[in-house]
């Protein structure tokens, strides 16, 4: 009879180390909850409901304050409800816990402005208002002006500070993963253009920046 090799069992041998990484949907919900929380900071002080869902955005070139409000988005099956949306752009989860539940209750007060007729920001720009100061004031926000964006700066008051810490407690793990801000390489500015001339076809010619056309 043939001799058999045996093949060496090593899989109780080899030693992997996993590196495991928050999950971005847990990152999703716990943004979730923390909107869920914050309603009751507006029912408090402005008796309004803040039903709304967190969209978390991967897109990192997004530059907003705290992200953006669609109003009337979602829609849950079988009822006649429809739900806001406020979108949180990935880079900016990179601050703190308490950070991170500030720019959900940010945009909470955008959504508030919208169910109570107030107009916050400016008609073509995303300049923040007096008005859009005074909603964020009453759940506890301090507010300060910035040089682009008016009265969008904002942290919480000593007792939201409390409050978002031993009510809502954020949690760390789920919130401990973000996009980096710059994710692309700088390739510089542009080293040619393209100059198109009246003809009919058009003509294009793409030559370095310095070059000087004259035409004939």
């Amino acid at each position: 009879m043939a001799n058999k090799t045996k093949r060496a069992d090593t899989s109780n041998k080899l030693t992997r180390k996993w590196v495991t990484i928050e999950s971005i949907t847990e990152a999703q919900a716990e943004l979730q909850r923390i909107a869920d929380w914050a309603q009751v900071l507006f029912v408090e002080r402005t008796g309004e409901t803040q039903h709304v869902v967190i969209v978390l955005d991967p897109d990192s070139r997004r530059k907003t304050c705290g992200g953006a409000l669609n109003p009337a988005t979602w829609a849950r099956k079988g009822t006649s409800g429809v739900y806001a949306e406020i979108v949180i752009p990935a880079h900016q989860l990179k601050g703190t816990v308490t950070e991170v539940a500030t720019r959900v209750i940010h945009g909470l007060v955008h959504l508030n402005c919208l169910q109570r007729n107030i107009k916050e920001c400016a008609t073509t720009s995303r300049r923040h208002n007096k008005s859009y100061k005074l909603v964020a004031e009453s759940v506890g926000l301090v507010v300060s002006e910035s040089d682009n964006l008016g009265w969008s700066d904002t942290i919480p008051d000593d007792q939201l500070t409390k409050r978002i810490e031993n009510e809502l407690k954020p949690d760390g793990v789920a919130l401990n993963i973000y996009r980096m801000e710059n994710d692309k390489p700088d390739v510089g500015a542009p080293t040619t253009t393209v100059w198109r001339c009246a003809c009919d076809p058009v003509v294009k010619v793409r030559t370095a920046l310095k070059i000087e056309l004259r035409a004939t």
